[in-house]
């Protein structure tokens, strides 16, 4: 599942960086919708995954007071799974098969062998607006950091065939590669965190005992999730000084 995320991502991301270097001559309107619906319904099944990682991390010691949430995770996972498999069952495969040839109608393959110069100076300019938010932002706003990251990763992943592996392109995907799993750890969290919120307060709502410790382990998770920030503030602060042009 999480190759299969890894992949509609790059898909993603290759439209993106299409519709950018041919000023929008391709656009790939219909490639964008159908590949955000199932990164959805897919990413909802691996985020589900992580929840149950993480909860059996936390909850080592008493495990048996935390089996609701168990329950909870299971059964929202079974659904996801059968989402996505109903989903990906009416994917139109043949139609994503035939964006390679959609591209090469826009004379992408010439475009980018001819103006390499205009392409590194793309990705540069991706790699210069990757900061840190200043200040106390919400979850948001990292998160919009995180997939601007990992969208320079894949964007320089790709173009690598063509500006050749220099030194500096290396640099540049190592910082990305990097941030891009520490913003990934972070945002993991915050998601675990949400679903242990949600819960307790549906429980609480339905007149259901919440489980003993429910509190403290919000709270542990809170520490644990500035502790992450503080390491991908630190790692952005510490993006390196090359160039690719």
């Amino acid at each position: 599942m999480h190759k299969l995320r890894t992949s509609i991502k790059r898909a993603r991301a290759c439209v993106a960086l299409a519709r950018d270097i041919t000023d929008n001559a391709f656009q790939g309107k219909r490639y964008v919708r159908l590949l955000k619906v199932l990164h959805q319904c897919v990413g909802a099944t691996r985020d589900l995954d992580l929840q149950q990682q993480h909860l059996r991390r936390y909850i080592r010691q008493n495990p048996q007071y935390f089996r609701i949430l168990y329950l909870l995770l299971k059964s929202q996972q079974g659904a996801a799974e059968r989402q996505a498999q109903t989903i990906a069952a009416a994917f139109p495969v043949k139609f994503i098969k035939a964006l390679p040839e959609q591209l090469r109608k826009k004379q992408l393959d010439q475009a980018s062998q001819s103006s390499p110069k205009q392409i590194k100076t793309y990705l540069q300019e991706q790699f210069a607006a990757i900061a840190a938010p200043a200040g106390n932002v919400t979850p948001d706003r990292w998160h919009d950091v995180r997939k601007d990251v990992k969208r320079l990763y894949y964007h320089l992943e790709m173009m690598a065939p063509i500006l050749g592996e220099s030194g500096a392109l290396k640099r540049m995907m190592g910082f990305a590669d990097k941030a891009g799993s520490q913003l990934g750890a972070w945002h993991d969290l915050v998601a675990f965190r949400q679903f242990v919120n949600d819960s307790t307060r549906l429980m609480k709502n339905m007149g259901v005992s919440i489980p003993k410790g429910a509190m403290a382990l919000c709270r542990q998770i809170t520490v644990d999730i500035r502790k992450e920030l503080q390491q991908c503030r630190l790692l952005l602060q510490q993006k390196p000084d090359v160039s690719l042009v």
